[in-house]
């Protein structure tokens, strides 16, 4: 008796453990290579009233970081995409 509840616990620890792998890599999202997260961003008004962000941003897939200057209002954290 004490063989066959062994077995049948053996047997459900194993299937258990087998789909929680399976649901924990299904969730982890891919890097977008054309997407850079804003590391950095300092916001610069010019005298006619035009705004631009210079800052620092990284890739997503690769990790380089890059410098970068675009119109407009940045903050760190959100993502540009090509």
């Amino acid at each position: 008796m004490k063989k066959i509840f062994t077995l049948l616990a053996i047997t459900i620890f194993l299937s258990c453990s087998t789909e929680n792998s399976e649901n924990t890599n299904n969730n982890v999202p891919e890097a977008d290579c054309l997407c850079y997260t804003i590391l950095e961003a300092n916001v610069f008004t010019i005298v006619t009233g035009n705004q631009f962000t210079a800052g620092v941003m990284e890739n997503d897939c690769t990790g380089v970081q890059k410098n970068f200057n675009r119109p407009g209002i940045y903050r760190a954290g959100e993502k540009i995409c090509n």
